[in-house]
């Protein structure tokens, strides 16, 4: 069960341990050994190395596929989104995703699967990879300057 799903429990372990110091950032009398700017610090980080953790882990040790993409259809807010297919073994997989304001319509895409459950796959897009980058970045500058941006 761990060797199917276990980057995806990771991925989402991040993202779930991220709410947690979210929480007292509700609340306005909020007192705390912590200070908002440590508290968004942590989250950034958190959901950053949810973002690229999983992500680098299946780049190295999954097998890749290439799959094939089309058509691109717009959807009901004017962007575009697509389905893209690629193949394990005899069996056929179907994901779509969401294609990027200003981009080229893309026909292949690198998707690295699980070996364990080829219907688990992360899809490689450079976009996604900048995003956990920059949020760990943000995460760590923040942790780590002296001054008070929130609260």
């Amino acid at each position: 069960m761990i060797a199917k799903y276990g980057l995806k429990s990771l991925e989402y372990l991040f993202y779930a341990v991220a709410l947690l110091p979210a929480w007292p950032l509700v609340f306005s009398g909020f007192v705390q050994p912590f200070t908002q700017t440590d508290l968004a610090a942590i989250i950034f980080l958190l959901i950053g190395l949810g973002v690229l953790l999983p992500r680098a882990i299946a780049y190295v040790s999954w097998p890749k596929v290439v799959a094939r993409v089309g058509p691109y259809r717009g959807t009901w807010d004017g962007e575009q989104s697509a389905r893209y297919t690629y193949k394990v073994g005899d069996q056929d997989y179907a994901r779509s995703f969401r294609a990027m304001f200003g981009t080229d319509q893309i026909p292949r895409l690198q998707v690295c699967v699980n070996p364990h459950a080829p219907w688990i796959g992360y899809p490689v897009f450079w976009n996604v990879w900048l995003f956990g980058a920059a949020m760990t970045g943000l995460g760590v500058f923040l942790l780590f300057s002296d001054g008070q941006y929130f609260g």
